[in-house]
């Protein structure tokens, strides 16, 4: 968890404010001067992470646009389900582990105020740059008594097992009340900490001396709360969107002129879309990161459609086999454009 300030002058810092969320604890850094920002302070930090701490290195501007590559195809995975577009039945996304019937709730326990905030609203993914955020993150205790615990947070790796404890603290709390721990909360994801796949964070709270409320006792020792957080870096979760995967490749001919290209994924209701980087027009924007992705998005809303108009049952364009040809081009132009309405409207 980072905490610190960056000073602007009165112009950005106008900017800023209306990039600013209700709550005052964010900024939306995905489009606009909100990117440059990120950018700004992501190599800030990796440029301290290497002539300071000796760690991480230099990232090439290939790399960096298919980062901006990715976060503009997990964005169309994204606007795509709430579209409903799909190819065949997916099975949706692990979900957040549901919140405790009335009257079952842990007694001593952490909560994450609001509840866990993820960058795209029905996604489990994170990119670099990017964070997982709470309002407050807070122990609670509802029993009648002093509870001593200590809480943690962890962060572990799905497919080693490799842990790292991003917070500890012995706490004593007074009877039905809660101890604020952090606000706001945020974890924020960078290249060189977080390896892409899945991730899960874990809160624990374990009893450093033994309480008893009514029914309910814990000793020393004894483990009253552990719930973990799935998450995805740099990926999406399994069944997640229809586009799986996003390669930056030169097209040959007689292909060569092609902006993008729709191939099959792993799965029937999976693709693959190919950019072709050699297109004057991704050339023209490939110098900008920013440009790198909305051109990018562009691409994946037109080869959206087209998914759209190949599958058994189309969602966009409803009445396809009765429109005539020019029709059919407007109808799906029209989609495109609304989509990117969509993109460039947040």
């Amino acid at each position: 968890m980072y905490n610190g300030y960056v000073r602007f002058d009165k112009e950005l810092d106008e900017a800023m404010k209306a990039l600013e969320d209700p709550t005052h604890f964010k900024f939306n850094l995905h489009h606009g001067v909100g990117r440059k920002v990120g950018e700004i302070i992501e190599k800030a930090l990796d440029d301290f992470a290497r002539d300071r701490l000796g760690v991480g290195g230099s990232v090439s501007s290939a790399g960096v646009n298919e980062d901006a590559a990715k976060r503009a195809l997990a964005e169309m995975n994204r606007i795509a389900k709430l579209l409903g577009v799909t190819l065949g039945s997916q099975p949706p996304p692990p979900p957040p582990p549901p919140p405790p019937p009335p009257g079952t709730a842990v007694l001593v326990r952490v909560t994450f105020v609001g509840g866990i905030e993820f960058p795209r609203p029905g996604s489990f993914r994170v990119d670099y740059g990017e964070s997982l955020r709470a309002e407050r993150f807070s122990l609670v205790n509802e029993t009648d008594q002093v509870a001593e615990v200590r809480v943690t947070l962890v962060v572990v790796q799905g497919e080693t097992g490799q842990s790292e404890q991003i917070f500890i603290k012995d706490c004593k709390v007074k009877p039905n009340s809660q101890l604020e721990l952090a606000a706001p909360f945020e974890l924020f994801v960078t290249k060189g900490k977080y390896a892409r796949g899945e991730w899960s964070l874990t809160q624990k709270v374990v009893a450093l001396q033994p309480i008893a409320h009514e029914q309910e006792n814990w000793e020393r020792g004894k483990i009253i709360q552990e719930v973990s957080h799935r998450f995805w870096v740099e990926e999406d979760p399994p069944g997640f969107g229809i586009f799986e995967n996003i390669n930056m490749v030169k097209l040959v001919d007689p292909d060569h002129e092609l902006q993008y290209r729709v191939r099959l994924g792993s799965k029937p209701q999976r693709r693959q879309l190919d950019i072709n980087i050699s297109h004057p027009a991704y050339i023209d924007s490939m110098s900008e990161t920013e440009l790198v992705e909305e051109y990018v998005f562009e691409q994946a809303a037109m080869a959206l459609v087209e998914v759209d108009l190949g599958a058994e049952k189309t969602v966009l364009i409803r009445d396809k086999d009765s429109l005539k040809p020019p029709d059919l081009l407007r109808a799906a132009t029209t989609q495109v454009a609304k989509i990117l309405a969509q993109y460039f409207g947040n």
